[in-house]
């Protein structure tokens, strides 16, 4: 073989090598997910861009609900596979909504959805959407059937917001109510909605 050869081979694996440590800095190992710090760099990014342009922007904080007793009762790989097949879901149905939707996994079982040109009333579709989607899913480990519900909280881009962690704030308050309150909720200015179980 060729130097040419070998040099060509040398800069593509280098270039593969850049391309994974590129992902991994951006996504969450486990589920594929943007990070926190993709979220934190995109959601000052989108509140600029909807200052700037007039147009709504909201925040969808979702937790799933009793996670530790999961980890606890199945074990930490019957978690791993709750938040990856939650994490899949919430991708499936968000992005089936709206395109531009971005999710991240911004802690263990902590995500948060950040919805550009939505308003209060279309976060809140869709927040009540990936709740009974998930509560309506069957996730198997090992032949066990694992039930999973998600709380939620919602906010949206309002006048007298500043930064992002003034929507983040009032959605995570939302999703404490959602959870203070029982748990497979979304709440929105605190007003509470049950999402529907079959």
């Amino acid at each position: 073989m060729s130097t040419f050869y070998w040099a060509l081979k040398l800069i593509y694996q280098d270039n593969q090598l850049l391309i994974v440590l590129s992902k991994n800095a951006s996504h969450d190992y486990l589920t594929g997910l943007l990070n926190q710090r993709m979220y934190e760099a995109d959601f000052h990014r989108q509140l600029k861009i909807a200052r700037q342009q007039a147009t709504p922007l909201s925040l969808v904080a979702f937790d799933i609900d009793y996670f530790k007793e999961i980890n606890d009762h199945h074990g930490h790989v019957a978690g791993n596979q709750v938040l990856v097949e939650v994490s899949t879901a919430l991708k499936r149905v968000s992005q089936g909504y709206q395109s531009d939707s971005r999710l991240y996994r911004v802690g263990g079982e902590e995500f948060n959805l950040v919805l550009p040109n939505n308003d209060r009333k279309s976060a809140e579709q869709l927040a009540l959407k990936c709740c009974e989607t998930i509560a309506n899913s069957v996730i198997q480990y090992k032949g066990v059937r694992i039930s999973v519900t998600l709380s939620a909280g919602v906010s949206d881009l309002t006048q007298s917001d500043k930064q992002v962690v003034d929507l983040y704030l009032r959605a995570d308050h939302n999703l404490y109510l959602s959870k203070q309150r029982g748990r497979n909720r979304v709440t929105v200015d605190g007003k509470t909605i049950v999402a529907n179980k079959r």
